[in-house]
């Protein structure tokens, strides 16, 4: 499950709810990975991920004529629809490639 905590469109606490429902349905925690694309935090097999859509956010606002104000409203607006898929999509790719390198 991939997101962003500051996601506009889709509150990343759902995210974190819906892993919390699985695992307690009995998903090995190893077949469910949350991947937040704006926590800095972790080193694991998602930091390239992260850091690319943090550089993609950053490109953004920085081409982004005007304010400041102006800058962080291009992200808000491109951050569900064009930011954070293709990392979302990588890392969901990673995540199964490894799974099924794994035999499982």
């Amino acid at each position: 499950m991939c997101g962003g905590a500051n996601d506009p469109t889709v509150n990343f606490i759902s995210t974190r709810a819906t892993a919390g429902y699985f695992l307690a349905k009995g998903m090995p925690s190893a077949r469910l990975s949350v991947v937040d694309l704006e926590s800095a935090a972790a080193t694991d097999a998602y930091s390239a991920a992260r850091a690319g859509f943090a550089q993609a956010k950053d490109l953004l606002a920085q081409s982004t004529p005007g304010s400041a104000a102006d800058k962080a409203q291009a992200v808000t607006l491109a951050y569900h629809g064009t930011l954070a898929p293709p990392f979302c999509l990588a890392s969901a790719r990673g995540f199964f490639q490894t799974v099924l390198a794994a035999g499982g």
